[in-house]
């Protein structure tokens, strides 16, 4: 269903490569309609959108859907992974309201096909939500995720890491639609968990612990804010790096921070 968030690197560039120079051969070889030539075609779109192109990706599984359509049927989890994929890479080239249009669409048909308790299924309505959120409507995401919250901790459990996303995406959104006290207080709770069961140095532990000092600033506590700006910094230097984006926002927080404390003191 829909891809993995990925960072280009070695592999992927590799991997790339070898797609490109496989799908000519398969092409060749099995013909254009033939099932192992369309799952390289599927890979080659996601590979091109790891590696760090969207709107690329976005435009070879929007080619690749009526092949799919056509050899395996509308309701094969092929041709639903396909339409989710269109949906991900649209909202990732930068049109959130068309993914979520897309999300909104295929919903229905995969909660028919796959049932609705499916990881797949599950995966599609927190993309719905995401980029509700992300097409300007934090509210309906917020409600979105509490919605999905509970499902995702009866069918894959309290401590899954689709679940502590879902608890994470519904922090984040909370804060947006006007309640940052309300968002620093999920975050609270949810840390201990990511902690415990992704670990410290986890990317998803660090951002949030990210969120935390934002919305504990946000909800009126700058000097609270930036000391846990201050405690974060060198965590992410030592796990990412000092020059990774993600370090640099904290040192970036942590002077904004640092800041309003002086000012409200």
């Amino acid at each position: 269903m829909p891809s993995p968030a990925r960072t280009a690197n070695s592999a992927t560039t590799g991997a790339l490569d070898h797609a490109k120079c496989e799908l000519p051969l398969r092409e060749g070889l099995q013909g254009a309609g033939h099932p192992a030539t369309l799952a390289t075609r599927h890979q080659l779109a996601v590979f091109t959108g790891w590696a760090g192109d969207p709107a690329r990706a976005r435009d070879l599984f929007a080619a690749l859907l009526p092949d799919i359509e056509r050899v395996l049927g509308a309701g094969h989890p092929a041709t639903l992974a396909a339409r989710a994929n269109i949906a991900t890479y649209t909202g990732r080239a930068g049109d959130p309201a068309r993914a979520r249009d897309l999300f909104a669409a295929l919903l229905p048909d995969i909660e028919r096909v796959l049932g609705a308790g499916h990881p797949a299924t599950l995966a599609t309505r927190h993309q719905l939500a995401v980029f509700t959120g992300e097409a300007g409507d934090p509210a309906g995401a917020r409600d979105l995720f509490a919605a999905l919250l509970p499902v995702k901790e009866r069918v894959l459990g309290a401590g899954h890491p689709a679940t502590l996303a879902a608890r994470h995406q519904l922090a984040v959104f909370t804060g947006e639609a006007g309640d940052p006290a309300g968002a620093r207080d999920l975050f609270a709770a949810l840390l201990p968990d990511m902690e415990r069961v992704l670990g410290v140095g986890h990317p998803a532990t660090l951002a949030a612990r990210h969120q935390l000092a934002v919305f504990t600033g946000r909800a009126g506590d700058p000097a609270r804010a930036r000391d846990l700006f201050a405690a974060l910094l060198p965590v992410r230097e030592r796990v990412l790096g000092a020059g990774h984006p993600d370090t640099l926002t904290t040192r970036a927080e942590l002077a904004y921070w640092t800041r309003k404390a002086a000012s409200a003191g």
